[in-house]
């Protein structure tokens, strides 16, 4: 009986032509060396590359955007810690100037009866010389000028502009991009005001008083050329000096109609100040010689 082969069909039909499988026909003793099965493509490895690429720039994207959202949290809240901060600090300086005041240590210095603010804002004011405070510095004590419109019976545009470090220097708010808002409190008493900035509530306004004018308004001097000089006072004379004179919590301004004022007026000024119980000693000369000033608009 014959034995059943046990080679595969393919194999015999090749035996019978007389080929031998390569497999079979490598040379003894030389190694047979394959293609690495692993090797990539380099359309598939250019493609990986790629895709690394995009995941790494995704990932950069997205701790950019985490870094970003974390400054802008840190920055609001620092704009409303100073907000808060600035509010409760007119609070405190208001209490503190009730608390001065009932105390008989500094005088009154209410706001002028009877005072005209149409004139008042009609023309621009330049200072004269005024008291350094936190948003004033005396870096900025060139070519100081104000200017006021009426915008309603109880509200006031104001551009205030300067220069920084010189009369050549840098300038402040030339473009009047930047504008503070006058709240008349009581319309019958025009002369007391209350400043801040227009975005925030009001209860953040500073007291704007005007405490002195050079005539009065039922004057033939003031039907004839209005005021030329005022005295504003950030609100009531409050910090006493040790000099028997006090210090206003807020700012303390000299307007003058003529930037080139005389030092006759300016020593004039400085004495009813005197006589308002407030100290002239704070007030720091504002440079006005040389200036050019930005042009009004509309």
């Amino acid at each position: 009986m014959q034995a059943r082969s046990t080679i595969d069909p393919r194999t015999a039909r090749v035996i019978e032509r007389g080929v031998v499988p390569a497999r079979a026909s490598a040379p003894r003793g030389r190694a047979r060396v394959s293609a690495p099965r692993d090797r990539a493509c380099p359309r598939v490895e250019t493609i990986r590359v790629a895709r690394a690429r995009d995941a790494s720039a995704r990932d950069a994207s997205a701790r950019d955007r985490d870094l970003m959202g974390r400054v802008r949290a840190r920055h609001f809240a620092s704009v409303g810690l100073a907000l808060a901060l600035f509010a409760r600090a007119l609070g405190a300086a208001a209490s503190n100037a009730r608390a001065e005041r009932e105390t008989g240590a500094c005088r009154d210095a209410d706001p002028v009866g009877n005072f005209s603010l149409t004139e008042y804002v009609d023309r621009e004011w330049y200072v004269a010389a005024q008291k350094p405070t936190s948003y004033q510095p005396m870096s900025d004590f060139f070519c100081v000028r104000a200017n006021y419109t009426i915008i309603d019976e109880q509200t006031i545009s104001i551009w205030n502009t300067a220069s920084r470090y010189g009369v050549d220097g840098a300038p402040i708010n030339a473009l009047g991009w930047f504008k503070l808002r006058g709240i008349v409190e009581d319309p019958s008493v025009p002369s007391r005001i209350s400043v801040g900035m227009a975005f925030l509530p009001t209860f953040t306004y500073g007291p704007y008083w005007v405490v002195a004018t050079d005539v009065a308004t039922d004057s033939e001097e003031f039907r004839e050329r209005g005021y030329s000089w005022a005295i504003v006072s950030g609100g009531p004379p409050a910090i006493p000096r040790g000099n028997g004179l006090c210090d206003p919590v807020g700012g303390l301004w000299l307007f003058v109609r003529d930037p080139d004022a005389s030092d006759e007026i300016v020593s004039q000024m400085k004495d009813t100040v005197r006589g308002l119980g407030i100290d002239p000693d704070v007030l720091v000369p504002v440079l006005q010689s040389g200036c050019s000033y930005p042009t009004l608009n509309s």
